[in-house]
């Protein structure tokens, strides 16, 4: 939702404040002029979790993220942010509406004892 009315706001010149919203995309002043947050972007989120990685020397982790924008956007921003510093080793998919959970059975079958 707050990519279509970052986008609105944008056409029709009109601020835009995101209370809630996370998405890094949101970030790009070029395409959202009139869009302002009050929570930190992902990009930030994930930058310190990967200085707490480094604090404690973790190099591998899972993450369980929802299957939605909210989740795919953290996802990505982890990613991004871990580089080859830390190693996502499975990421799972749960939907909230569904209560299903993606890709858990496929990766820990491929998993090494």
């Amino acid at each position: 939702e707050a990519k279509t009315l970052a986008s609105f706001g944008n056409r029709a010149g009109l601020p835009v404040i995101g209370y809630s919203t996370t998405e890094p995309e949101l970030s790009d002043r070029n395409s959202y002029k009139t869009f302002y947050r009050l929570s930190a972007s992902d990009v930030f989120i994930a930058q310190a979790l990967l200085k707490l990685f480094k604090q404690y020397l973790w190099n591998s982790t899972n993450i369980i993220y929802q299957g939605d924008s909210y989740g795919q956007g953290g996802l990505h921003a982890l990613d991004e942010a871990f580089g080859n510093e830390v190693k996502i080793s499975r990421s799972i998919r749960f939907d909230l509406f569904t209560e299903r959970i993606d890709n858990l059975k496929r990766q820990l079958e491929e998993s090494p004892s």
